[in-house]
């Protein structure tokens, strides 16, 4: 059994709640300030899915959906036995999947989308994602966090301290990924990134998202909703689709899961390199790094996502 939301609605949010097994999770899929909603999300009872279809490319709608819904397929029959090696295998047969999908509707070719997904089982978690969509895992009892890095110009910029955190929200080039899902007819695809994860506490939080989140929100605005031990799932999630649906132009869409004390792992723990909230104030003095394409466009145009190889 497996639970979808795609919401379309311009002015409101719906925000779907579920315990699968032990897992509490809210999600929620908001269109913004564009036409169509080319965010998907969905999740099992070990998988939890966003992908966001890049924008600018052809129907990129039927891309996060398509991928989203057959690795959760592949995946949702593994009762705890997954590996490394399975979430791979998933990931990259959905890709060819999606590659045979064009073979009969050719005017699909090129659509494409980001992933960012977690994967629960006995022994731990697996992150994986492909491009700019993200997840967080947030220990509210120290403030510390830890997260993906964006495939993107942008994100290695601010991953090897170059520009702040800030700097690079608002850069004209955050748009431009170089790692995405596209459907093509020579069946390449392209490599995931995948964490393993067994650093995993009762009330640590995870959190999926696409990048539309990041224009309501900065980093530090968003990890210390998260973080915030007064507050509890539903009104943390709340507050970030109801910020969201009034300030981002682009589809936003996120999974909020809450550890239980049955969902920590049973096996040797591998810390993890957690960070301080606090401590992405340290690079704020960092100035944005000129680029080329730094072309003004409209306050409220929506940005279409660019996708490119080095």
């Amino acid at each position: 059994m497996f639970h979808e939301k795609h919401c379309y609605s311009k002015t409101a949010f719906n925000i779907f709640i579920k315990k699968q097994n032990n897992m509490n999770y809210r999600s929620y899929s908001h269109i913004g300030k564009k036409k169509v909603n080319e965010d998907y999300v969905i999740n099992s009872e070990n998988s939890f899915i966003v992908c966001d279809g890049v924008g600018g490319e052809v129907r990129g709608e039927i891309a996060s959906k398509e991928i989203a819904t057959f690795i959760l397929k592949r995946l949702e029959k593994i009762d705890g036995n997954l590996s490394k090696e399975k979430v791979y295998e998933a990931i990259i047969t959905a890709q060819k999947n999606l590659n045979t999908y064009i073979q009969e509707k050719e005017d699909l070719a090129g659509m494409a989308t980001t992933l960012a997904a977690v994967f629960i089982s006995d022994k731990g978690l697996y992150t994986s994602h492909i491009g700019d969509s993200r997840v967080y895992l947030v220990r509210p009892s120290n403030h510390t966090f830890w997260h993906t890095w964006d495939h993107s110009l942008v994100g290695n910029l601010v991953k090897n301290g170059e520009i702040s955190r800030e700097a690079g929200r608002k850069h004209p080039m955050n748009n431009q990924i170089f790692k995405a899902i596209k459907a093509n007819f020579k069946d390449k695809v392209t490599e995931p990134e995948i964490n393993y994860i067994t650093d995993i506490r009762k009330d640590d939080i995870i959190f999926i998202c696409s990048d539309g989140i990041s224009e309501a929100f900065s980093d530090v605005e968003l990890l210390e909703v998260l973080a915030d031990s007064a507050n509890g799932i539903d009104e943390k999630i709340a507050m970030i689709a109801k910020k969201c649906a009034e300030d981002s132009i682009d589809n936003n869409t996120a999974i909020l899961c809450q550890i239980e004390k049955e969902d920590v792992p049973k096996t040797t723990l591998i810390p993890l390199e957690w960070k301080t909230i606090a401590s992405l104030h340290e690079n704020d003095s960092l100035d944005t790094v000129s680029l080329e394409d730094t072309t003004e466009e409209e306050e409220e145009e929506p940005k279409k996502k660019k996708w490119f190889r080095f």
